[in-house]
């Protein structure tokens, strides 16, 4: 049964058991079913090579090598093998809750099945950056962003203004969601726990160091109309 858990500071909604263990447990499998292969396809494709980038550039995405699922390119269930009906739901049920919690529409910008192998964590950081929002800039400061990479981050990343995060499995150590803006609140996945938030300069936002085992989670990222 889905409970809901509506929270201000920081301002997120959380819906536990908004899948069951089947269906988390369906997800992973079908993310599994062809080993390696399948989690190569979206790097392969759609980052640069080693040797076309600068040794910090690769240092930067090269942790994204065989982490993701893209279920945003063309034909991406024939690509996969998956059942688009199964996650078009998901998206659709997802999408009812942003636009429920937060009064807005919205309309899907990412959609990715993630892994989360042992020892991989994200820094603090927003989703998205407009100049005629209310920034908290100074909070940009305290995490080490500088003048120069909030201007490039500003230019790149306009788009990512509310995220979903659907955690499929929970027998892993680490890999709390944590909001260090709030006192470093810190929430544990639950397997079939969905948490949906604003990305910006309020909710500063981090993934904590994965101890033990492998971290699922759908991440989906949202445009608001």
């Amino acid at each position: 049964m889905k409970t809901i858990n509506d929270s201000f500071k920081p301002n997120y909604r959380l819906v536990k058991n908004f899948l069951s263990e089947d269906d988390c447990l369906s997800i992973i499998n079908d993310a599994n079913k062809s080993g390696e292969d399948l989690w190569l396809i979206d790097f392969d494709l759609h980052y640069p090579k080693q040797e076309e980038v600068t040794a910090d550039y690769w240092t930067a995405i090269k942790d994204w090598q065989g982490m993701s699922l893209n279920l945003d390119m063309p034909n991406w269930e024939l690509t996969y093998s998956l059942d688009k009906n199964k996650y078009t739901n998901i998206l659709s049920l997802a999408q009812e809750q942003i636009e429920d919690r937060f009064k807005v529409k919205v309309f899907k910008e990412q959609f990715l099945i993630s892994r989360w192998r042992e020892g991989r964590d994200q820094k603090p950081h927003i989703d998205y950056l407009k100049d005629e929002e209310d920034n908290n800039i100074k909070d940009l400061y305290s995490v080490g962003m500088n003048d120069d990479f909030i201007d490039q981050f500003k230019e790149r990343f306009k788009t990512k203004h509310y995220s979903t995060i659907i955690y499929l499995n929970d027998n892993f150590d680490g890999g709390e969601l944590y909001f260090p803006q709030y006192n470093n609140l810190t929430l544990k996945p639950e397997t079939g726990m969905m948490i949906c938030f604003k990305g910006d300069t309020h909710h500063l936002h981090g993934v904590k160091e994965i101890i033990r085992n492998i971290r699922y989670t759908i991440s989906i990222f949202w445009t608001e109309i």
